[in-house]
């Protein structure tokens, strides 16, 4: 058999289907037995993306408890270490003195608290986001 060597050439042997030689091409059956075995096929591959769906969310969920845990460790680690830093400010004796500029006193702790909000709430906001 040859090949066409020109698109004009696979025009004039290309055979044209009317409208009428569709029509009476007529319904085919289908076997019961094709049917029954697309239908458990359609069940399994159902059944797979649930499994797949429910492994996701379980992940998720693990996942959330993980990052939860660790944000949760890093606010209360920062501030305990805001907490020492104004107590050290506080505690004054003959022999230890630790002072920092009231300008500096503010800023640390004004930039720590925005800090520490933010960071929990776009956490927060991944974790738990709201379910339609």
């Amino acid at each position: 058999m040859s090949v066409p060597s020109s698109s004009d050439e696979v025009l004039s042997t290309t055979k044209h289907v009317s409208v009428d030689d569709i029509a009476d091409i007529g319904p085919t059956t289908i076997e019961p037995a094709v049917i029954e075995s697309a239908k458990e096929e359609r069940t399994q591959l159902e059944n797979d993306r649930l499994r797949a769906e429910v492994g996701t969310l379980e992940q998720d969920r693990e996942e959330r408890k993980k990052y939860a845990h660790r944000v949760f460790c890093l606010v209360v680690g920062w501030l305990a270490t805001i907490g020492v830093i104004v107590g050290l400010q506080g505690f004054k004796t003959s022999w230890y003195s630790f002072e920092l500029p009231t300008s500096v006193l503010i800023t640390l702790i004004g930039s720590t608290t925005a800090s520490v909000v933010g960071i929990f709430l776009i956490v927060a906001t991944y974790l738990f986001p709201k379910r339609p």
